[in-house]
């Protein structure tokens, strides 16, 4: 906290704009610390809590606005990209996809404070050609709920941060280890996690040429389409004869599947 102190005090409105763009653009580096400590120097006037909010917002909102044009001219090839980058690219899509079917442009409220769908709520929304001019109102709506509470709480408590800055001059070094340690270990088993779900994923996957080859020679088999509501919106053409099934209702539907054959999955 104390080295984002003493670069706000130097370049102050130019520091949380950048940390604010690049967060939203996401470049994992997040600007709440970046946030709250614009609040804290607020109380020296450098930047001004008003000012701390345009620049806020106005970079949130730009990066948002990028992200919903490539969803809108790349479609889904946006997030499947976004995903190469996650740790969980086989849940990462779907998952919000969900939240964002469920809600609507309602998610855009509270999206910068779900991980994720922070970054995938306005390319969808530009894949599902919401009018901008809708989308920009609910995503301004989100940046405000989003930029003034963290100013707000470095504004209020901005005596305790510089206490915590002092500590952290203290013992940061000391603390930085630890949580490089930590981060380390996390990155490291969802790593291992990812290498071992592709390997069974490979051993039980059949290509679409092989697949076609069975559906060729008349083999007994059932093919299951699970793709999201919205990338079947999106791309609605089907597998001849395959049966339709949203992923969450799979459990539930599991007695409609047809016995004694191959079953074979599909999704996005």
């Amino acid at each position: 906290m104390k080295e984002i102190l003493d670069l706000f005090h130097s370049h102050g409105a130019l520091i949380l704009f950048v940390a604010v763009w690049l967060d939203n653009m996401g470049v994992p580096i997040p600007s709440f610390p970046f946030l709250l400590a614009a609040g804290a120097l607020a109380t020296t006037g450098r930047p001004s809590l008003g000012l701390g909010f345009m620049l806020a917002t106005i970079a949130a909102l730009s990066a948002d606005v990028i992200w919903y044009y490539l969803g809108k001219f790349s479609g889904r090839r946006i997030l499947r990209w976004i995903c190469l980058i996650s740790l969980n690219p086989e849940s990462c899509v779907s998952k919000t996809e969900e939240k964002f079917m469920r809600y609507g442009l309602r998610s855009l409220f509270i999206a910068k404070y779900v991980p994720g769908l922070n970054t995938i709520a306005p390319p969808l929304s530009g894949l599902l050609n919401i009018p901008v001019w809708k989308f920009l109102a609910y995503d301004l709506v989100g940046c405000m709920f989003w930029s003034v509470p963290l100013l707000l709480i470095g504004f209020l408590f901005s005596k305790q941060l510089g206490g915590l800055a002092l500590f952290a001059e203290r013992f940061g070094n000391l603390a930085l280890v630890v949580v490089l340690i930590g981060v380390a270990a996390f990155v490291i088993f969802k790593i291992y996690e990812r290498r071992k779900f592709y390997r069974h994923l490979r051993s039980v996957r059949i290509s679409p040429d092989e697949l076609h080859a069975k559906i060729k020679n008349g083999e007994k088999i059932a093919i299951i389409d699970l793709r999201s509501p919205l990338a079947f919106d999106t791309d609605p053409f089907s597998i001849p004869s395959s049966i339709r099934i949203v992923p969450d209702e799979l459990e539930v539907r599991v007695s409609e599947l047809p016995a004694g054959v191959e079953l074979i999955l599909y999704c996005t």
